[in-house]
């Protein structure tokens, strides 16, 4: 903790390791989305990873029992925008 920091009492400070994916919830679903839609793939393009991207994204928005809830709850409204800026929406 930094020096001199003056800590409310309704705020529990706590460490974290320097790297921690697993309480960086955006890193578990970047981590899902490797697993189950890029894993072993070659894309020739960038435009190959976006469609890829694209279908990835989608299927998520169609079906959210495919992500762990807790990454789902966080992380649907930001898909959906993610959606209509690769289509150019």
């Amino acid at each position: 903790m930094a020096k001199g920091l003056k800590v409310p009492n309704n705020i529990l400070p706590d460490h974290l390791p320097p790297y921690s994916p697993q309480y960086n919830q955006l890193e578990q679903l970047w981590k899902w989305s490797r697993i189950n839609w890029f894993h072993n793939l070659y894309f020739k393009s960038l435009t190959e990873v976006e469609e890829a991207l694209e279908k990835a994204l989608v299927t998520l928005v169609a079906s959210p029992t495919l992500v762990p809830k807790p990454l789902w709850e966080r992380w649907s409204p930001k898909i959906g925008q993610g959606v209509k800026l690769l289509r150019g929406a």
